[in-house]
């Protein structure tokens, strides 16, 4: 579940993407209602979800959530798996409250449960037993399970609970006075059941109305659900922009009062040897090289960790709703929407210190657009990141990806010595899309300065072109767009049902089929050999 969203929200949401889509807003909200109020939730119907790191509704009340999740699809059966772990007695005694309470209402209630206590115990109609191996021992009404275990010879002991006394039977810790042990009981019970007479039940056929929104009622219910989850993670927006912003000023007090200073004029600069007519030609000074380049890494940096709460802490939430029927285009590209707000105003609280600390020559909106660029692309890259990586390395990992990137930028290695470099090598840096961004930044910067010296020189060190602008911004939307698409068709392989997940599966089990085809192939030659060294040491006795 989403930490962010109340308890109401979470169930409406749930209800609207999987009931019948010809229900009306009035009907979807009055079923939210009621499920809420079966399950005991009113006191925190308006209260969030939380998690461990943020406060939230109880462990107990989280159970009660999830089996409304699934209550509100209207189901004719409910399977749960555990509910009550992690619960303490009273809780567990809540949620399995809750669900009698669903299966008084007609709805068929399965569930799996270790150790109830009595009370618990009692609330359960029928009993399905496994022994050992997962073989049935026992399947019929809760009250005469006991007895019938008492018939085989299996005395229950006073003031015992009568779950932990089946327990014990079916693990072979009491012994029977008939003599039949526990791995008996399978066999006992299919005896006993073939005696039985099997109830038989008219079959109705049920037609089934697809519960499937259409694509813009989910990208809208998606978009919705995404702006409420920034509005409610204010801190986090405030410590994005935060890092930013000391970013910006600890560029700001590195390189207050450097001025680029360019190349002594052509008179002065032609008296020099021949030799050293490559010095003399150089600018004096070139702090924009080294501003830009930083200005660029910091953006970089920044947009790729914020990114990566978009969607790798949903990911379980995100695999739960699309086996639902979720669209995951409208899902993705809804949460990808939802966070252009932020992306467009972080450049401007960059900028905001940048400029009143550095004052550089270019305008305010020249640096904007490319910066905006930037940090959107990064913010695509992290997506890519946060969907192949688990969430507790994901930062480490969006790091090095970017200092790796970074390297075939021009900032460590200009772009003119890349071209010397001998193949592939040489052709990196036209993928990282980090030397766009960085380029657009000092052309920008450093073309206000072409009446006042000859910045040829520096350009042609670097490798850059002021002419070459607006194909910067074509090749950062390019990669922004690219990374997206890339992370979507991720997203969409990780589901248990998509061609790529199904894929990776056949491959990780041929990996275990053909280990085990070897060793056998290779325990028979063993024993081959062994058999020719018997038979050797026979013939020399």
């Amino acid at each position: 579940m989403l930490r962010m969203m109340t308890v109401e929200e979470t169930l409406y949401f749930a209800a609207r993407t999987r009931l019948d889509k010809n229900k009306t807003r009035h009907q979807v909200q009055q079923i939210v209602d009621n499920v809420i109020k079966v399950l005991r939730l009113e006191d925190v119907r308006h209260s969030v979800i939380g998690d461990e790191e943020s406060r939230g509704i109880s462990g107990g009340q989280r159970k009660r959530v999830n089996v409304a999740i699934e209550l509100v699809a209207d189901p004719y059966v409910l399977f749960l798996d555990e509910p009550t772990s992690g619960l303490d007695s009273a809780s567990s005694k809540e949620v399995c409250a809750a669900l009698q309470l669903i299966a008084q209402s007609g709805i068929t209630v399965i569930t799996v449960i270790h150790q109830p206590r009595k009370e618990i115990f009692d609330m359960f109609s029928h009993l399905l037993l496994l022994g050992q191996g997962g073989r049935t021992v026992y399947l019929g009404p809760v009250e005469e399970s006991v007895a019938y275990f008492e018939n085989l010879g299996y005395k229950c002991p006073d003031r015992v609970n009568p779950a932990d006394f089946l327990i014990d039977v079916t693990a072979g810790n009491i012994s029977s006075s008939q003599g039949i042990s526990s791995s008996q009981l399978p066999d006992v019970w299919r005896r006993q059941e073939s005696q039985l007479q099997q109830a038989q039940y008219d079959q109705q056929q049920q037609v089934f109305t697809t519960p499937k929104q259409s694509y813009i009622a989910q990208f809208w219910m998606c978009l919705q659900r995404a702006f409420i989850q920034q509005l409610r993670n204010i801190l986090g927006l405030f410590i994005d922009n935060f890092l930013l912003f000391f970013s910006a000023f600890s560029l700001g007090v590195m390189y207050v009062g450097k001025v680029y200073e360019g190349p002594a004029p052509e008179a002065i600069s032609n008296l020099c040897p021949e030799e050293l007519r490559k010095i003399c030609t150089a600018p004096q000074s070139d702090p924009i090289a080294g501003q830009q380049s930083m200005i660029n890494l910091a953006i970089a940096l920044v947009a790729s960790m914020a990114s990566l709460k978009t969607f790798g802490k949903e990911k379980v939430v995100f695999l739960r709703e699309s086996e639902t029927g979720l669209s995951t285009f409208c899902y993705f590209w809804a949460k990808d929407l939802a966070m252009l707000p932020s992306i467009m105003l972080a450049p401007a609280v960059f900028l905001s210190i940048y400029y009143t600390t550095i004052s550089p020559r270019a305008m305010f909106v020249e640096y904007y657009w490319i910066l905006l660029l930037c940090y959107w692309t990064s913010y695509g890259l992290g997506y890519i990141v946060s969907i192949l990586v688990k969430p507790h390395i994901a930062q480490l990992a969006a790091v090095v990806v970017v200092f790796l990137i970074n390297i075939f930028s021009g900032t460590v290695v200009s772009l003119p010595d890349f071209d010397k470099m001998i193949p592939p090598l040489k052709y990196f840096y036209w993928g990282s899309y980090l030397q766009y961004s960085y380029q657009g930044l000092y052309v920008t910067e450093i073309q206000y300065f072409k009446n006042i010296y000859v910045i040829q020189t520096s350009l042609d060190y670097m490798g850059f072109k002021i002419e070459r602008l607006p194909m910067i911004a074509g090749a950062l939307c390019a990669f922004g767009i690219g990374f997206r698409v890339i992370a979507f068709f991720l997203l969409y392989g990780s589901k248990p049902n998509s061609y790529a997940y199904r894929f990776g599966n056949w491959v990780t089990n041929f990996k275990q089929h053909a280990t085990r085809v070897k060793s056998l192939f290779g325990g028979k030659k063993m024993d081959s050999m062994n058999k020719v060294m018997v038979a050797k040491k026979i013939e020399v006795v």
